[in-house]
């Protein structure tokens, strides 16, 4: 119990120092919708129908781009895959691949994750770790999210991100 408690206190902490740091750069709308609909062009060349979600630092929407076909589920698994690059400021991903739970339904996926406390709105904020989100970055200063699903795998997911990136690196200096 103490662990827990000890892993909230730290996660409310990240979320705290996010929040009351100072922002000196700010993401364009149409650097956000580039990134977005490159993204989705990285993706579909692979035949990836994907969905692409851009939040500025506050996890605000910036832009979304969105292949056809892609699944509906796609914008919740990019926002969550976000949210975990808002909580720890790292690319989301990494240990705690999603596990099928066995029972009367074996498509449930679960995935590990963490949660983290929007004190400023009340809320409590879930991120996933599953690959296809990083941060967008002038300098050291995170100024937004780009979040891809809708890869069979997370180094897909990923490297479209990173397409979309690149596309504008010119513009994030």
């Amino acid at each position: 119990m103490r662990y827990t408690h000890a892993a909230c206190a730290m996660l409310c902490a990240v979320v705290l120092a996010t929040s009351a740091s100072a922002q000196t750069h700010t993401l364009a709308t149409d650097v956000a919708d580039i990134i977005a609909k490159e993204a989705v062009a990285a993706c579909s060349a692979q035949g990836v129908k994907a969905t692409v979600k851009v939040v500025y630092a506050a996890n605000t929407q910036k832009a979304v781009a969105r292949a056809e076909g892609s699944t509906p589920l796609g914008l919740d698994f990019a926002q969550a895959k976000i949210n975990t690059v808002i909580l720890t400021g790292q690319p989301s991903g990494g240990p705690g691949a999603p596990q099928t739970v066995k029972g009367a339904n074996p498509k449930v996926m679960v995935f590990t994750g963490v949660v983290g406390v929007d004190g400023a709105n009340g809320k409590l904020i879930y991120g996933i770790s599953a690959g296809g989100a990083v941060p967008i970055k002038i300098g050291d200063e995170m100024i937004g999210v780009v979040g891809v699903s809708g890869a069979p795998s997370p180094g897909t997911d990923i490297a479209c991100a990173q397409a979309g990136l690149a596309k504008v690196a010119d513009r994030l200096k």
